[in-house]
């Protein structure tokens, strides 16, 4: 996994998958964790962002999807358990396979994760998550009207100057 530890600093190369079902959004949730996020996972060492999410949606749902096209590019700073973290991320619009179980459910469920922690995955009415802790902060400004071209967004949560030598 493309992680990078100094000190009380982390950096994280994410991918996630933005699926849109019947006007909801699947998502996901650690157990350790109180806020969703856009299920995928950390790329791996000369693994394109593509491989990735189709890797990661594997591994944790034992589903095949189709990449529609990448919609963000995403810088974000901020704090989790006591680090201050830089990620970037790259967000694809996904779909599942027709007929795939996973469009049918219709409450949360778990999953396993390979390090055994659990994953909590459920699919949200677009109208619902202003109401949700969801990261990162412009998904929810932007997941009702998808743009037509590749946006590139920085979100500081931190002031990170000061963690900048």
């Amino acid at each position: 996994m493309l992680i990078i530890n100094e000190e009380n600093k982390q950096f994280n190369f994410r991918v996630a998958g933005l699926a849109i079902h019947q006007n909801k959004v699947l998502l996901h949730q650690y157990e350790t964790d109180d806020f969703w996020v856009l299920p995928g996972g950390r790329a791996e060492l000369l693994e394109s962002t593509d491989e990735t999410i189709v890797r990661e949606i594997k591994e944790e749902l034992d589903e095949e999807i189709s990449i529609n096209r990448l919609l963000y590019v995403n810088e974000t700073f901020y704090e989790h358990r006591e680090r201050i973290v830089h990620e970037l991320c790259f967000y694809y619009h996904i779909e599942f396979e027709e007929g795939s179980d996973i469009l049918n459910r219709e409450t949360a469920f778990e999953r396993k994760e390979i390090d055994g922690s659990i994953l909590t995955f459920k699919w949200f009415e677009l109208e619902t998550i202003e109401d949700l802790e969801l990261y990162p902060l412009f998904i929810k400004d932007r997941i009702r009207e998808l743009p037509k071209h590749t946006q590139h967004i920085v979100e500081d949560a931190v002031e990170r100057q000061k963690y900048v030598r």
